[in-house]
């Protein structure tokens, strides 16, 4: 609606993000309102899947979920992103603890190797799941290393932005 349109537009401007004025279609709006970080991250996986799996919202599940892997650090994973891999049918033991580091990130190391066995077994790794202040420690993953990552292996990386958003507000 124009009035979520100017919302997004809104916030974006804020971050420093381009701006539509005149968007022709939904990805020319460049985002999506929600009622908070459990909608936001069900919305973003359930696109998440679409984009790996073209055709599920339409035909259903054509892949085995139970091989679906999904990789974030351990400690650090929001009850939230489990919930939405559950009510998506991609299934919360699906996720692949990583080893944090002492700044309680994403061991990059380990990330690689975790990779590396679950391609071994023929497991589909889907997603890394990276945070932009943790709920619990306020860590911030390396998105620069944790991004060549999901693109070496065709990963979908989602940034959980837990408290993303207010630190873009910070003279800091």
């Amino acid at each position: 609606t124009f009035s979520e349109i100017v919302v997004i537009n809104w916030l974006r401007e804020m971050i420093g993000y381009e701006v539509n004025m005149n968007p022709k279609n939904i990805l020319d709006v460049g985002g999506i309102p929600t009622a908070g970080g459990s909608m936001a991250n069900a919305v973003a996986f359930l696109l998440m899947r679409e984009s790996k799996f073209p055709g599920t919202m339409k035909n259903g599940m054509v892949f085995d979920p139970r091989k679906v892997r999904i990789f974030e650090a351990y400690g650090a994973n929001h009850h939230s992103n489990r919930d939405a891999l559950g009510w998506l049918g991609l299934g919360q033991a699906n996720v692949v603890d990583v080893k944090p580091t002492a700044n309680f990130t994403i061991d990059l190391h380990d990330l690689v190797e975790k990779i590396d066995e679950c391609r071994a077994k023929d497991d589909v790794v889907l997603a890394l799941i990276a945070y932009c202040g943790e709920t619990r420690t306020m860590a911030i993953d390396n998105f620069v290393a944790l991004s060549a990552i999901a693109r070496k292996y065709d990963m979908w990386f989602h940034v959980d932005a837990a408290y993303g958003f207010p630190l873009c507000a910070s003279k800091k």
